[in-house]
């Protein structure tokens, strides 16, 4: 098949567009593609084609994929649908409209999302190692581009030589004898085959990288798709090298793979009887030796005797070693006659681990290939070339993961943002797998989507829909400004909660109603409000669940009522039992008692009702079409007496959040704060005026960013508490902060703050008068109502809350400011429990404050720097109307604010009230009006006259024993264990936590979907040293916790 463009087609002005086709992917499913200038318009468009499917069922999806690309251009943000059933369809559209951007690895059949990316894609050619017989008979199989490619360097082969590796590569062939490695005369070539028809697929698929990185003999494939080489030079290179050292070289030699460091490596070969030499550097933690394979084996079993990885391949001669250096006066015989015996000029980029750099065309021909041959492999510094040439998605063109661990801990290492992606895996019976992988690049690189079609109608589907129009505003320049071109952003806001009477509140129908009291604790309560029922017209009736039709009205117990406050939090969401038979039709209504403060009189927020309250409202955004809502009951006066009111108020229509007090009805408004140059109480100023400062979570976005605040304002020491105590990317960041303000003193402190002796070791060392502690910690875990688990709200609160209780205590004399989030008061699908654990840290701020504390808790929106959603869900709560916050911004703000709880966030209003319409809450921004300037930028940080080159004074302590992280250490490790259990495909019980974890079975590969595994999980590296260098699952359970 051919592959044309997937490009709008017909677009002249008044020209029906002209169908060429289904745009199809490599595996001949159709690719559904959608694209807009922003998420939210993403999402709009997922919405509006869902609808369009569902009006018009009998219009084939080939017609529909067809449409698509032919009426609309290719935006910034990006999906593709690739499907051919129906349903599938549906549940991506739905899923796509809810949240734009889902995470990698969500369960989503067929759905790729994405943002067209600044930098470029790269191919990656592995050398060898990579092969197996047989490695190519799927893709010859099944893919034409492929076959043709083969077929093609097949043929130059038997001109040239007489015989070809394509019999190996398809697997027709007999290659092993005698436990014998196969020849090298057949595997490079065999390599180099593999390789090429592996770029043909995706450059058909549309992926057209103009930057080439190779790996020792995968240099020469890299040379030729970029370019630099011809084919048939490029056949005759690989070929010549591989005869030339299977006549020359040394035999009885091998090569090994050792998961350790460069300085453990030299260790272990200078204990070597015999020659073997370090030969490959493939990155900081996987290293190849070359030698004697008497001397290779000692060093894998000793290797793995200590826990260490490696493994044995099978290569006959000493490859990158001084003794291929030997050989350099048949260089010349090597070469033979060659088409262009030098390297042709190209657009395209070389990059090779020959010399770890770009091959400029004007290098010697003959001498770079021996050094090839001869050289050392510098993978890792090839891989940070092309992150500097601005390569941002590595494709490694193998059968199997092969590179992929190395080019993950290169990228990490240059502090690179970087994807990886590869072609496939052994397993793989179709080309599914790499039409999977082919559509992630798509949507992030893709200039035009190159794709096969698949011919269908020439007409539009009826009713085919345009693409919906997104919304900006724009401003005219303001007098004395210049004019600003594009779109403006809205302003920074303080918001304060407040709560008015409602004077003629307008009622629905009467509804059924289910009264559930879950813990038994408001018998009371429950039979007046039958009686309360009755009396009003409306059926009610006790149970223990919702069923059809009726609104489940859930008696929230309080604090007093429980015996530990977190636990019941959990407990009251994670049970489905009375909730599950809500419908869409019905709702649920949490009545609290005293879980909000809706009157100056209120003796304050009962925490453990106002955390299940919020978490009632994440059940709204989760659950499409129940309608949430609150009432809370006058905690001053008694619950049974206000029943009444009680049964009226849960008939109030649009009000989704209502208190009794003093007997009258008030609903929760958001208003804009009373703007001030600068506040006076808490949290007003404090990053400005305090002198020494804690920060918990410090080496955090939220928690560097108040550190550089405080330092430029004059602090004199800041100590950042952290789990962790940072990687090089944080100490980069804390050195800077340290260049522009030398006067303060930085100090990181690795510190589990639930620990009350780990926090009073960490603060011992400030050896000052702290009179500021930010708690900037976060305890984020995204998860849907139905798939809550109590344990896991446990983990969430317990650096959230216990750890403010902890630092409370070891700091009586201090202000406290808490970091909560705005999700605490509208949270959104799968913050339950980061909306409830933020709750509970508020109550427990105002708690402080009634105890004569000052303390003070910040609602924050989503800031620019990703913090706890990180990517997977930051463009989820854009497209719900909230604008991400600069850091100046942001801190001008709070420096401003007037109350102890305000929400600081920026909001495109319009898009925030059609997001809360949805679940019913629209009624809370009625009092807030739109933008009437355009937001002006807050200066940055940075200090005049502070000396840029002056030493930095940045401290790393690491004696501070760190704890467990929240949730415990025996929750980390619960997590490592099952995912370490999946990787080897055996039961978790039969893992030993003292053995390393090489030594239990983990290969490469399992390594790689291991780290993967825990950093979607934990939210947390886990370092490649510890995976290959002999580290037990309990010291890496360990390594995590701290």
């Amino acid at each position: 098949m051919s592959s044309p463009t997937l490009s709008r087609s017909g677009s002249t002005p008044g020209l029906r567009p002209r169908i060429d086709g289904a745009p199809l992917l490599p595996d001949g499913l159709p690719a559904f593609v959608l694209s807009a200038d922003g998420a939210d318009s993403l999402a709009a468009a997922a919405a509006q084609l869902r609808r369009y499917l569902t009006e018009h069922p009998q219009v084939p999806l080939p017609a529909v994929a067809a449409a698509l690309v032919a009426t609309r251009d290719l935006r910034r943000h990006r999906a593709i649908v690739h499907t051919d059933d129906r349903g599938e369809l549906v549940t991506a559209l739905d899923a796509l409209a809810a949240d734009p951007v889902r995470p990698v690895g969500t369960a989503v059949p067929g759905l790729h999302t994405g943002v067209a990316a600044a930098g470029a894609p790269a191919f990656v050619f592995p050398g060898q190692g990579s092969q197996r017989r047989g490695m190519g008979a799927l893709f010859h199989r099944e893919s034409a581009v492929y076959r043709d490619t083969v077929e093609k360097i097949h043929a130059i082969a038997l001109e040239v030589f007489g015989s070809s590796a394509r019999d190996y590569l398809l697997g027709t062939g007999e290659w092993e004898q005698g436990g014998r490695p196969v020849p090298v005369e057949v595997v490079q070539p065999a390599i180099f085959m593999q390789a090429l028809g592996l770029a043909a697929m995706w450059r058909a698929a549309g992926i057209e990288p103009r930057i080439h990185v190779g790996h020792s003999q995968g240099e020469i494939a890299a040379a030729v798709a970029a370019g630099t080489v011809g084919l048939a030079d490029g056949l005759r290179l690989v070929t010549r090298r591989a005869l030339a050292v299977r006549d020359n070289a040394p035999t009885g030699h091998s090569m090994a793979v050792l998961g350790t460091d460069r300085e453990r490596c030299a260790a272990m070969l200078a204990r070597t009887v015999g020659f073997a030499e370090l030969s490959v550097v493939n990155s900081a933690h996987v290293l190849c030796v070359s030698g004697e394979r008497d001397v290779v084996a000692g060093l894998v079993a000793q290797a793995t005797e200590r826990g260490i990885f490696a493994r044995e391949i099978r290569v006959e001669y000493p490859a990158h070693t001084s003794l291929v250096g030997s050989m350099w006066h048949l260089r010349e015989k090597w070469m033979g006659v060659m088409d262009h015996p030098a390297f042709l000029p190209t657009e395209h980029l070389l990059i090779g681990g020959t010399l770890g750099e770009a091959v400029p065309a004007d290098t010697d021909f003959l001498d770079y290939w021996f050094w090839n041959l001869k050289n050392p492999v510098r993978f890792d510094l090839a891989t940070r070339a092309a992150l500097d040439a601005g390569a941002d998605r590595l494709i490694e063109l193998a059968e199997h993961p092969t590179l992929q661990l190395a080019l993950h801990e290169n990228i990490a290492d240059a502090g690179a943002r970087a994807t990886v992606t590869g072609s496939s895996r052994r397993d793989a019976t179709d080309l599914s797998e790499f039409s999977s992988a082919v559509a992630d690049v798509l949507v992030t690189h893709a200039r035009d989507l190159d794709v096969q079609r698949t011919l269908v109608a020439e007409e539009l589907p009826p009713g085919f829909p345009a693409a919906p129009l997104s919304r900006q505003r724009l401003w005219a320049a303001l007098p004395g400004r210049p004019a600003t071109a594009g779109p403006v952003r809205p302003r920074t806001r303080v918001l304060d909660t407040v709560w008015t009477d409602l004077d003629a509140p307008v009622s629905a129908p009467p509804r059924p109603l289910a009264i559930i009291d879950p813990t038994g604790a408001h018998a009371d309560l429950a039979a007046a409000l039958l009686d309360a029922a009755a009396r009003y017209g409306t059926p009610a009736r006790r149970s223990d669940r919702a069923g059809d039709d009726e609104i489940a009205v859930v008696l929230v117990p309080g604090s007093a009522e429980t015996d530990t406050t977190i636990a019941a939090v959990g407990e009251l969401l994670a049970d489905r039992r009375w909730w599950a038979g809500v419908q869409p039709a019905a709702g649920i209504a949490a009545v609290t008692a005293g879980a909000v403060v809706a009157d100056p009189a209120d003796p304050g927020p009962d925490g453990a009702a106002a955390a299940i309250a919020v978490g009632f409202r994440a059940f709204g955004a989760d659950l499409p079409g129940v309608e949430v809502r609150h009432l809370d009951l006058d905690p001053r006066a008694d619950a049974a007496a206000q029943a009444g009111t009680a049964i009226h108020a849960l008939h109030v229509a649009g009000e989704p959040r209502l208190a009794l007090r003093s007997g009258a009805v008030r609903a929760e408004r958001w208003v804009d704060a009373e703007p001030t140059e600068t506040g006076t109480e808490p949290p007003a100023g404090l990053l400005e005026t305090a002198r020494n400062v804690v920060i918990s979570g410090g080496t955090g976005h939220l928690g560097l960013a108040f550190a550089a605040h405080a330092a430029a304002h004059g602090a004199a020491s800041v100590t950042l508490l952290s789990r962790s105590g940072g990687g090089t990317t944080v100490r980069h960041a804390l050195a800077r902060i340290a260049r522009r303000h030398p006067a303060c003193a930085v100090t990181v402190v690795p510190c589990d703050v639930t620990d009350p002796a780990a926090v009073a070791t960490a603060l011992a060392g400030a050896g000052r008068a702290i009179d500021l502690v930010v708690h900037a910690a976060v305890g984020y875990r995204r998860c849907a109502a139905t798939d809550l688990d109590a344990s896991d709200f446990t983990a969430a609160a317990a650096a959230k809350v216990g750890g403010l209780r902890t630092l409370a205590q070891a700091v009586p004399d201090a202000t406290l400011l808490t970091c909560s989030s705005a999700a605490a008061a509208l949270p959104g699908a799968g913050q339950a429990w980061y909306a409830a654990s933020n709750t509970l840290a508020e109550a427990e701020a105002a708690a402080l404050r009634r105890a004569g504390r000052r303390a003070a808790a910040v609602r924050w929106g989503l800031w620019e720097q990703a913090g706890p959603l990180d990517e997977a869900g930051f463009a989820a709560v854009t497209a719900a109307g909230v604008i991400p916050l600069a850091a100046p911004d942001a801190l001008a703000a709070l420096a401003r604010s007037t109350g102890p709880e305000p929400v600081i966030t920026a909001v495109d209003l319009p898009r925030l009230r059609d997001v809360a319409a949805a679940f019913g809450a629209a009624a809370l921004l009625t009092d807030l009006t739109e933008d009437t300037t355009p937001a002006v930028p807050a200066p940055s940080d940075a200090v005049p006259g502070t000396a840029p080159d002056a030493p930095a004074t940045v401290t790393v302590t690491t004696d501070a024993a760190p704890g467990p992280a929240p949730g415990g250490g025996a929750d980390v490790a619960a997590v490592l264990r099952h995912h370490l259990a999946r990787a080897l495909a055996v039961p978790a019980d039969t893992l030993d936590p003292d053995v390393a974890l090489v030594a239990l079975g983990l290969d490469s590969l399992q390594a790689l979907e291991l780290r993967t595994a825990v950093r979607d999980e934990l939210d947390a590296e886990l370092p490649l040293e510890a995976i290959l260098g002999g580290a037990t699952l309990a010291e890496v359970s360990a390594t995590l916790a701290g």
